[in-house]
């Protein structure tokens, strides 16, 4: 299901249409622009105005805003609906308001509830953590976990702490292979942070 743009639905050609909805699917930027645009191959005219994807500078001085995906309005698409699925629709749709000028805020709702009950949704970002260890002699806590974009999987991520949980040192591996993105972690650290690496290592493999 599409939740339709109130900017994109302005084109007329329905196959430019997709092409700009796929594009914001994409995270690709589209803004809106004046009439005094340059109608190069990346402006399409849109109602009284014009949407350009990915603007030159030049063209960026006639951009007045952009069209916005409903990940940034909604980040935590996921969350956000298993919150509104308890409020009743009249309170939900006043909470989904604030989107109103791009998007029908029923159209979202309707679109919320159905990803909630057949499990569709993601945050823009879920993280799954798969290792943890706390190395007391040197002080480090040290947490592996993978990320997924929009429901993709992304990276793997080695996050180093200290005592205190304070962040010292993170690193990331975007190969789908946790064998190698250890290696790799390892190969990268220095210092205490290595020193505690290698012991989280040693207790991996005497498990």
């Amino acid at each position: 299901m599409q939740v339709k743009n109130k900017i994109i639905e302005q084109l007329e050609d329905q196959g430019l249409k997709e092409s700009f909805y796929k594009l914001l699917d994409e995270d690709v930027l589209i803004c809106k622009a004046t009439e005094k645009i340059a109608n190069d191959e990346n402006v399409a005219k849109c109602g009284d105005r014009y949407i350009v994807f990915e603007p030159t500078d030049k063209q960026q001085l006639s951009c007045v805003g952009r069209v916005i995906p409903l990940y940034v309005y909604l980040p935590e698409m996921k969350d956000e609906a298993e919150f509104i699925a308890n409020l009743p629709e009249e309170q939900a749709l006043k909470h989904l308001d604030f989107m109103k000028e791009q998007y029908e805020p029923k159209d979202v709702y309707d679109f919320l509830m159905q990803g909630h009950t057949n499990g569709t949704l993601w945050n823009i970002l879920d993280y799954t953590t798969l290792k943890e260890f706390s190395d007391k002699e040197n002080g480090r806590n040290i947490e592996i976990t993978e990320i997924y974009h929009k429901g993709e999987w992304h990276s793997y991520v080695c996050s180093i702490m200290d005592k205190n949980n304070r962040h010292l040192c993170g690193l990331s591996y975007d190969n789908h292979n946790i064998k190698s993105a250890l290696k790799y972690f390892s190969n990268h650290l220095q210092g205490t942070d290595k020193s505690a690496f290698d012991k989280f290592m040693q207790s991996e493999v005497e498990m």
